[in-house]
């Protein structure tokens, strides 16, 4: 096994813990090969619930993948405020159902630069969107 020379630090937030599972196993298994070939280690951290996540957001997070709708009427775009302020250089992607392009734009505009439709991809295209992140952050500077 290589030396790991560089942390990815990821949060999963969603308030089903349907979904959050499945995404969180998902980037678990995807990053666990990822480190194999690119000397990066991935460390992931799951929410189901806005004010757990809150209460433990880290400056260090790299990536955030956060559920636009988190129950008792908060959205993501509740949460950007508090991200931003304390996660200066964090990536967030909001995932989620909604159809209405101008719930994405607004979130585009707060400081979110991925909005990832919650359909048949959307495992696939998490992961892929992990992946990028980490290859423009560590590996292309390098």
């Amino acid at each position: 096994m290589k030396n790991v020379i560089n942390q990815v630090k990821i949060a999963v937030v969603d308030d089903s813990d349907f979904f959050n599972n499945i995404l969180t196993r998902q980037l678990t298994d995807y990053t666990k090969k990822l480190s194999m070939d690119n000397n990066l280690h991935y460390e992931i951290h799951s929410f189901v619930h806005a004010d757990d996540f809150l209460r433990n957001l880290s400056a260090n997070f790299d990536v955030i993948i956060l559920d636009f709708f988190l129950g008792k009427g908060i959205t993501a775009q509740h949460l950007m405020k508090n991200i931003f302020e304390q996660c200066h250089n964090s990536k967030v992607a909001i995932v989620s159902q909604t159809k209405n392009v101008h719930t994405s734009l607004v979130s585009l505009r707060k400081g979110a630069i991925a909005f990832i439709k919650k359909d048949r991809e959307v495992l696939e295209n998490v992961s892929f969107f992990v992946e990028d992140l980490a290859n423009n952050k560590f590996l292309r500077t390098h």
